[in-house]
């Protein structure tokens, strides 16, 4: 499911690509080898981030193996911080201007993310807190006769419809003020996130009384609101284009 989350979200930008005009296109060769980079960047930030999480239960160095290369899962947040990071790695060294690809690729993340979580879903993880039969599901994975809240279907219906929400504002908003779609997907989707981790089930991930992703979820609040409210237009990485 994360593959076809993957491949959809490429081919929905290479299409939001085509729709526009000329003057406004970006190589799709560009697309294709960002797309590779962002995610190399996002497996690897996710694999680390989930490593982060389990160090208190390392006990020897085939533990350190066990949760960074072998056994275990990703963390979505992780994901972000390396697909971003690797993605204007690739943008910086061939020199393209990130804004139209920033309005590109970001209102189309939720559609991937919500694939990802129904690939949770089918695998048994990522599940909510014990509930009863009428209000809950049975995974595998799980002991008999337990129910747990499918929060992993909640969170990937309300990525659709967030993406949903960033192609009408795009649309609106006639891609004329690209960091908006940015803003208003952290904003959103960190409010979302910090609610639903109150009701997650699976292993606790966190410090004091908040989750790793419910921290992280309060970092990317406070980004979203400057990149709505404040001038990232004047940050000199994001105005990099390239030279021909």
């Amino acid at each position: 499911m994360m593959i076809l989350g993957i491949l959809l979200s490429l081919a929905v930008v290479l299409l939001k690509n085509q729709l526009k005009k000329k003057d406004d296109q970006v190589s799709w060769k560009d697309i294709c080898f960002l797309a590779i980079f962002v995610f190399v960047g996002a497996l690897i930030g996710a694999r680390i981030l989930y490593f982060i999480t389990r160090i208190k239960d390392i006990k020897s160095f085939d533990d350190v193996i066990k949760f960074l290369l072998t056994e275990g899962g990703l963390v979505f947040y992780g994901g972000v911080i390396g697909g971003v990071g690797f993605g204007i790695l690739y943008l910086k060294i061939y020199k393209i201007k990130i804004p139209k690809f920033v309005q590109l690729i970001v209102p189309v993340i939720p559609l991937g993310h919500a694939l990802g979580r129904v690939g949770c879903y089918l695998a048994g993880c990522c599940y909510g807190r014990l509930t009863d039969a009428e209000h809950g599901v049975h995974f595998i994975t799980m002991p008999e006769g337990t129910y747990h809240i499918p929060v992993q279907l909640y969170e990937a219906i309300f990525l659709f419809v967030l993406f949903i929400i960033l192609l009408v504002v795009e649309i609106v908003t006639k891609n004329k003020k690209y960091y908006l779609t940015t803003g208003l997907y952290f904003v959103l989707y960190a409010i979302w996130r910090f609610i639903i981790e109150f009701y997650r089930g699976d292993e606790i991930r966190g410090i004091a009384l908040l989750s790793t992703s419910q921290w992280i979820s309060l970092i990317m609040l406070f980004v979203g609101i400057f990149v709505i409210f404040g001038n990232i237009e004047k940050i000199k990485i994001f105005n990099t284009e390239r030279e021909n």
